[in-house]
């Protein structure tokens, strides 16, 4: 199975889980079909689709399983839901980038991961749920914001700005709850570096349809 990402090609074989996963390990991995974080993470009736990062060869554990989605935790204590087909059976050797599909990490050029590979992107590590406004409540609206940030070198974000909104003060109670989390810093070459990053905030409302 060919694996790729931004031009780094991977070959490994995949092991499909099958039956009752629960406490079986392995090892993450990430293909262009199966992209991770696309699963609901909350149960609430916000959804910030942002998971924390699950790294290229973590050791992960099955605890439940969901349809294709399985439900794992990592060695340090963060619970996911990722696709069936992402795990693999043995440890392999990747390249270093993170495979959080949100945050969405503005990386280098490709030329500039082949040719460095001491950088690490910034790495989810608190995050504050965006409340609903009372006008999007009220008139049902659903949807995604856009929004771009930059994390400085302590993890902390500024500069939040709406690319995408949906209006109805959605907008700014997604930038608010933004504002609020905290990353530890992108390194490279060893040494904390700002990076401006991309998250999405979904807001979806449960059992309120008109």
């Amino acid at each position: 199975m060919r694996i790729l990402q931004c031009g780094l090609p991977v070959m490994l074989s995949v092991l499909m889980w099958a039956g009752d996963d629960t406490g079986k390990t392995g090892y993450v991995h990430c293909s262009q079909s199966d992209k991770l974080g696309r699963a609901p993470m909350f149960p609430s009736s916000c959804v910030a689709r942002m998971a924390p990062s699950v790294d290229c060869g973590e050791k992960v554990t099955v605890v439940g399983r969901t349809g294709p989605w399985l439900q794992i935790v990592t060695a340090h204590g963060l619970r996911r839901s990722i696709p069936v087909s992402a795990i693999s059976q043995d440890k392999v050797d990747f390249v270093a980038f993170d495979l959080s599909a949100l945050p969405v990490v503005d990386p280098p050029s490709c030329d500039a991961l082949r040719s460095n590979t001491n950088y690490r992107p910034p790495r989810l590590v608190s995050h504050a749920e965006p409340e609903y406004s009372a006008e999007a409540r009220r008139e049902h609206i659903e949807g995604t914001v856009l929004l771009s940030l930059t994390v400085g070198t302590d993890g902390v974000p500024h500069d939040v700005k709406v690319e995408k909104g949906l209006g109805y003060g959605l907008d700014e109670k997604a930038r608010q709850a933004v504002e609020n989390w905290r990353f530890e810093p992108a390194q490279r070459d060893g040494k904390p570096a700002e990076t401006t990053v991309r998250v999405d905030v979904s807001f979806h409302l449960y059992g309120q349809k008109p």
